[in-house]
């Protein structure tokens, strides 16, 4: 086996940016409600093992934060966006995604889904075959389940490229990050088709990022919302003391193990039970529609969803526009709604047919190449897809 045994699915490089010596950090343990000053940094988010025994995973993720941390230092010291056209907007864009999908808490979740599931449909069998065996005893994981976001995320990234961002700047205040730093949240349409919706693909999707104790990223789908003209510019806004309590209270909602913060004297127990009742008690939902029953086969519909942070987050530098305003209220009218509320139907569109040439084995170009080509072949585009397809 590899020396480096210590996977971190946080690299370290972003943890430094919230340690005052770049050793140690201060952090409240969910478990124990308790808070923990200056711990030492190396020993936070990692697993053994975490990506495989082989260390090959590791490394390819190293070569992407090695890659990341350059962009996002640029972007930290210059305090602006980069352009779409400009490698760092793609490179911090990978990393942004890949590190969603990569925590300690996405590879519990998956094998969460995965027992539930492969349990649900192999009870029948197995009591009948071996009927002395307790089931509960056991769990059905998935190897390495850590990679599976990982590959889901380089493969679908370029499904945020419609998505405007913004770096929120503290006047006073700071910045908290977690375990779990990049948040997928949807205040716009919440829970109101019974789901999260804080898909990828959805519409009203807000993802938020701390880059430091004084900024944090924030994404936004820029069709629903738009930057209040008062305290924004294009690339920057400044968070009041509300928006950055809200911001640091989802951190500590989101988070799976710790949260982690800055200074000494940071009130972490407020915020801890501020969040406490936005905190998932599962991970995956799982629900079934029966179908048809015979005597020699059932059928059903299972639906497996991850469970979200259902959390009023209302930003004062973020406004929903007055269109979407009038599209929700009309959403709102339907009493039956799509599971899936799609923010950009051409990409999605464009995503799936990646996905199913990919799955008959047809060569194909890296899904950017492929993105650009096919976003040129519609006449109804926006100028900013127009502009990224030439």
């Amino acid at each position: 086996m590899p020396d480096n045994k210590k996977h971190h699915y946080v690299p370290v490089f972003y943890l430094k940016l919230f340690s005052p010596d770049e050793k140690s950090i201060n952090l409240f343990n969910i478990k124990n409600e308790k808070a923990i000053y200056q711990v030492p940094l190396r020993n936070q988010c990692y697993r053994d093992y975490f990506y495989g025994n082989s260390g090959d995973e590791e490394r390819a993720l190293g070569q992407i934060e090695s890659i990341a941390a350059v962009s996002i230092k640029r972007m930290i010291d210059t305090t602006s966006i980069p352009k779409q056209s400009n490698y760092d907007y793609g490179n911090i864009l990978i990393f942004l995604h890949v590190q969603s999908l990569r925590t300690a808490y996405q590879a519990d979740a998956i094998n969460e889904m995965s027992d539930k599931f492969f349990k649900y449909i192999l009870s029948p069998q197995i009591e009948q075959e071996i009927p002395d065996i307790d089931l509960s005893k056991f769990r059905i994981d998935i190897m390495n389940a850590g990679n599976i976001g990982v590959y889901t995320a380089l493969t679908s990234y370029t499904m945020l490229i419609d998505m405007g961002w913004v770096l929120a700047r503290t006047e006073g205040g700071e910045f908290i990050t977690c375990d779990t730093p990049v948040q997928f949240l949807n205040p716009f349409l919440g829970e109101s088709n019974g789901l999260s919706n804080a898909g990828i693909s959805a519409k009203g999707l807000i993802i938020t990022y701390p880059l430091t104790p004084n900024l944090s990223l924030i994404l936004f789908d820029r069709e629903v919302y738009r930057l209040n003209r008062v305290t924004s510019t294009d690339q920057m806004a400044i968070a009041s003391s509300d928006d950055i309590d809200k911001l640091n209270v989802l951190q500590a909602a989101n988070c799976y193990e710790n949260f982690y913060y800055y200074s000494d004297d940071f009130d972490a127990l407020s915020i801890y039970k501020r969040a406490n009742k936005f905190r998932r008690t599962e991970k995956y939902r799982q629900r079934t529609f029966p179908q048809s029953k015979t005597d020699a086969e059932r059928r059903e519909l299972i639906v497996t969803s991850q469970v979200g942070v259902n959390y009023p987050l209302d930003l004062s530098f973020l406004v929903i526009k007055k269109e979407a305003k009038r599209w929700l209220k009309e959403y709102l009218k339907q009493r039956f709604r799509p599971s899936i509320v799609e923010r950009n139907p051409q990409l999605s569109s464009i995503h799936r047919e990646y996905r199913e040439l990919e799955k008959s084995g047809i060569q194909l170009p890296p899904i950017l190449d492929f993105l650009k080509e096919r976003l040129g072949q519609y006449q109804t585009i926006s100028p900013w897809q127009a502009k990224t397809s030439t």
